[in-house]
């Protein structure tokens, strides 16, 4: 952990950089440890779209992706990190994603793959395309103004993540030539930020107990964590991959669509309009975060849509969504089995922390103040760039502390290529780590040498 306070011969003045990528559905953010503190990296623009644009000549990133956008919408990529291991997820999830695919793919029978059908080019697997997109942050930092060696990367990584997803993740890092030093879960990295910045008013034998309710572009996601100046520890956490704000834009749409029914059909066969019409949305969604009210204007040709959006519309119109919100969070603490009265605080991070409704839900539920301290995007990366340091070895905290994480999968093993039962997994869901355990084998398990094969 690094301050304006510390020792300045803590750290050597020439050491290489460690970088931390906060890699969200909608935007990415970059952190890394300047002027002995955590921070993000300098870039003129701190979010960088996560999105990669096929043209007939190169590949696009950045502000040239999205202005190129409409324009090569079929081989334009978004929300790359819900494209992770797509053969791996449910049919409900590939349903609901498809929604928000709009280039040209197809599904490999025979590799079990997603494939993007290039009009440029021979169909790539979609993890290569997300590689160019983590080559070109590589090339980010490399050009960045202090010109450092990068010793070494810290991704995020939604909590919800497979183990095969996890898998992927770290093959499209070594693709990109990133020298991944770990991924973190988004809970962890969250829990390393707070602390980093509240460590001094953590008492030593007095837990400190927060809920961090992240609501961001694609989903929805629960983290309960202990903290006290000496131990961090992740006590339960849940996502929610249904509930976000992209999924209120498309219930808004539906609801324009009862309205129009038939400008709605057209636009929906038209992908550019279809899109802009999101974007008009979406800007009219956070506009009510600020105003009371506000109006959806869209065109196309002489038909055209004006709908007055206000903050009690929206609520009604997302009320199924507003209804799941609750249940999870009831769900959430039964599952943890934790009272929520004992809670001492609420922070509430993600792109729906402004918006009233939201906040007045929580109040409502929690009986408490909902504080807004931290910048949900910017507070990943940095507990990822604080995370990087302390695996780097350049670096010296100015405190010792525990990070206790959460296992959100079963984590299991075959022995000589006979699956052993559930029950007698290596680590289950739910238990945290670090974690050490100690097994005992039936003779039959193990080799004339004495070794055993896992």
């Amino acid at each position: 952990m690094y301050s304006s306070e510390m020792n300045q011969t803590q750290i050597p003045k020439e050491i290489p950089d460690v970088i931390g990528i906060k890699f969200g559905s909608r935007n990415t953010v970059l952190g890394t440890v300047k002027n002995h503190a955590v921070d993000t990296l300098n870039l003129s623009n701190r979010e960088i779209p996560s999105m990669v644009s096929f043209t007939k000549t190169n590949r696009t990133f950045e502000d040239s992706a999205q202005i190129s956008f409409l324009k090569n919408i079929l081989s334009t990529f978004t929300h790359l990190n819900r494209l992770i291991g797509l053969k791996y997820e449910s049919q409900e999830f590939l349903e609901h994603e498809k929604k928000y695919m709009f280039f040209n793919y197809e599904f490999d029978n025979d590799i079990k793959e997603y494939l993007y059908e290039c009009q440029y080019k021979e169909k790539l697997p979609i993890e290569n395309i997300i590689a160019s997109f983590f080559s070109h942050l590589n090339k980010i930092w490399s050009n960045s103004d202090n010109k450092k060696k990068v010793s070494g990367v810290v991704t995020s990584v939604p909590d919800y993540f497979s183990l095969c997803q996890r898998k992927i993740m770290l093959n499209i890092l070594k693709v990109a030539g990133i020298n991944c030093y770990s991924l973190l879960n988004e809970s962890s990295a969250i829990c390393l930020s707070y602390f980093l910045h509240h460590y001094k008013n953590l008492e030593a034998n007095k837990n400190k107990v927060i809920c961090f309710i992240d609501l961001g572009q694609s989903k929805l996601s629960l983290h309960l964590c202990s903290f006290t100046n000496k131990d961090i520890i992740i006590i339960y956490s849940k996502s929610n991959k249904y509930i976000g704000c992209r999924d209120f834009d498309m219930k808004i749409l539906e609801y324009l669509e009862q309205l129009h029914p038939k400008l709605i059909s057209n636009i929906k066969k038209n992908k550019k309009y279809f899109i802009k019409l999101l974007q008009s949305i979406e800007k009219s969604r956070k506009m009510i975060t600020v105003n009371k009210e506000t109006t959806i204007n869209f065109e196309m040709g002489e038909d055209f849509i004006n709908f007055n959006l206000t903050r009690e519309k929206f609520n009604e119109i997302i009320n199924s969504d507003l209804t799941l919100f609750k249940k999870f969070i009831s769900e959430f603490f039964s599952e943890a089995n934790y009272d929520i009265k004992k809670v001492d605080s609420f922070e509430m991070v993600g792109d729906m922390i402004r918006n009233p409704i939201f906040q007045e839900i929580l109040t409502d539920l929690f009986k408490k103040n909902i504080n807004k301290t931290m910048v949900a995007d910017e507070c990943i990366a940095q507990g990822c760039a604080f995370y990087a340091s302390l695996l780097d070895g350049h670096f010296s905290p100015i405190c010792d502390f525990n990070l206790i994480q959460y296992i959100s999968y079963d984590i299991y093993f075959s022995i000589l290529g006979k699956e052993l039962k559930l029950e007698q997994s290596l680590i289950k869901k739910g238990e945290n780590y670090p974690i050490r355990k100690a097994f005992k084998f039936k003779n039959e398990f193990i080799n004339k040498e004495d070794k055993l094969n896992i």
